[in-house]
């Protein structure tokens, strides 16, 4: 064993899933908070893309610390190796949240008699100008709400 490095394979899989659980927790209260607030993360679905995309996220990371760590191996190739690791866990969190963020609801629309969850990936970029004053960005901190008015003939 290299003088320094005097943790077991094991230990630090388990250290990097603690971090990795750390991370994720700090991710959903970004979303469930920010883009998904009640009761908007059951109506559009935000509870199970999340899990989704964070259970592979905190699994994949210390899965790959648990095959690659060797305490006989230099300190700085554990530390490249870890780094290179953290990297990829990093980048795969980040496309998943982006895609949460995609996902997110934009609007509730109160429809006559019912309420309508429209979602950013259901609003058609190139219309967003024709929209009212108030309603041509879409909103980043949970969704809207609004009430349609029927059609006049």
């Amino acid at each position: 064993m290299k003088p320094g490095v005097r943790l077991s394979r094991g230990r630090a899989a388990l250290i990097h899933l603690t971090l990795s659980a750390v991370v994720a927790a700090l991710a959903a209260a970004l979303v469930f908070l920010v883009w998904y607030p009640h009761p908007f993360e059951v109506l559009a679905g935000g509870v199970s893309l999340f899990l989704l995309i964070t259970s592979v996220d905190v699994v994949m990371g210390p899965l790959l610390t648990f095959a690659v760590f060797d305490p006989r191996k230099a300190v700085a190739t554990l530390r490249r190796d870890l780094l290179v690791i953290g990297l990829l866990q990093l980048a795969a969190l980040g496309y998943g949240l982006h895609t949460i963020y995609a996902a997110r609801p934009a609007v509730l629309a109160l429809e006559g008699d019912r309420f309508r969850v429209v979602t950013v990936v259901d609003v058609v970029d190139k219309e967003l100008p024709l929209a009212p004053p108030g309603l041509q960005e879409l909103p980043v901190l949970g969704p809207r709400m609004v009430r349609t008015a029927k059609p006049s003939a």
